[in-house]
């Protein structure tokens, strides 16, 4: 049942922040996750992005985690300051821009995505010679949504993604489109190559990013139009002490778990005691309760 709103009823923002996997520290010097939020109580606008990680500068065949010398050479050519932190943080604030002081509906939610591409093909990528390599375009994945009348309008692209907790549970989560694993086997099969190769890299970025018509493609804001065929939006009516949230992939491995649940009053601090167990680099959440 959804209960009515008080007239006083006033959103919260329980947690918002990024963390970092202290093993990715010595070698990804950038933090590339981004997020903003916007709200007066009664409508809450929220965005959180991913930024793609780009290539070092001269170093053509990336390493395994496991060689400690080549990763630290990795980082310190890593690009700086970094095109995917610019474009995350760009990204969230065209977001913010578009959305604001509008009337809250599915149909902004995917106005603003599609504006905030625009934006960074605008501003980053307009006057870029693209070679999908050092030269590739500077880009984000990400999620964010509209909070108003106890109906929350989200959209995302990729593997950021949007949920909600009801009474301790998942009653609501968009489905992971992340790059799919089956890519890079498939490329190794078909072109002899995979992601950690330049060839492999360029066929996996050109061919299957942003490519409606290749079954494996992932989408990716790059300013391309193609991107708009990417972007899921959704619509659910929540009801009072629902926590929402936008995260980023690194916290993928906690949303769904038990643990997690048990600590909705005390994510922050759940998340510092476990940094260890984020997926990948960085964590980013934005969790509200409504």
């Amino acid at each position: 049942m959804n209960h009515p709103k008080h007239d006083n009823w006033i959103m919260k923002i329980l947690a918002a922040f990024t963390k970092h996997n202290p093993k990715f520290e010595r070698y990804r010097p950038e933090k590339e996750d981004a997020f903003r939020y916007k709200t007066n109580g009664k409508i809450i606008i929220a965005v959180v992005a991913d930024g793609i990680t780009r290539d070092p500068i001269g170093i053509k065949t990336r390493p395994e985690f496991s060689d400690k010398k080549a990763m630290k050479e990795t980082a310190s050519n890593y690009p700086r300051p970094s095109p995917a932190k610019i474009a995350a943080n760009l990204f969230c604030e065209s977001f913010i821009e578009y959305s604001e002081n509008k009337k809250i509906n599915g149909i902004l939610v995917k106005e603003s995505l599609l504006f905030a591409n625009e934006q960074i093909y605008e501003k980053l990528n307009k006057k870029l010679k693209v070679d999908y390599l050092e030269n590739d375009f500077a880009a984000c994945v990400g999620s964010a949504g509209l909070i108003g009348d106890n109906v929350l309008h989200c959209g995302y692209v990729a593997d950021c993604g949007v949920c909600v907790f009801r009474n301790g549970k998942i009653a609501f989560i968009t489905p992971n489109e992340g790059p799919d694993n089956r890519i890079d086997k498939v490329v190794r099969e078909k072109y002899n190559t995979g992601f950690n190769y330049p060839k492999g890299r360029r066929i996996i970025r050109s061919l299957y990013r942003n490519n409606p018509k290749e079954p494996l493609s992932y989408g990716a804001f790059t300013g391309e139009d193609n991107a708009l065929h990417f972007i899921r939006t959704y619509e659910f009516r929540l009801n009072d002490r629902d926590i929402v949230m936008f995260y980023s992939d690194g916290m993928t491995s906690f949303i769904n778990t038990e643990e997690f649940s048990r600590n909705l009053n005390n994510l922050e601090s759940y998340i510092d005691d476990n940094l260890d167990k984020i997926a990948g680099a960085e964590a980013t959440l934005v969790a509200i309760l409504i």
